[in-house]
């Protein structure tokens, strides 16, 4: 498994929402215990030490045909200088 360290990585996953709702349990669970965060796919893995305040963003967007909603939590990490 790659560890990501530098750079930017993104990757989008089209899951069922029993799938999502365990996903988001263990991210929830992670940030309750502190301010470290750990999150991995079948080929890629990522751990960040973040500070706070967590950026946490709701969007709504409502079309023509369709209605989205999108959650976006952004941790950052402190530099090292």
């Amino acid at each position: 498994m790659g560890q990501i360290e530098f750079g930017e990585f993104e990757r989008e996953y089209h899951l069922s929402r029993t799938e999502v709702a365990g996903i988001l349990r263990n991210i929830a669970e992670q940030l309750e215990k502190g301010t470290k965060i750990y999150v991995s796919g079948k080929d890629w893995e990522v751990e960040l030490e973040y500070t706070e305040p967590v950026k946490f963003k709701v969007v709504f967007e409502e079309g023509e045909k369709d209605k989205k909603l999108k959650l976006k939590v952004v941790l950052k990490s402190r530099r090292m200088l």
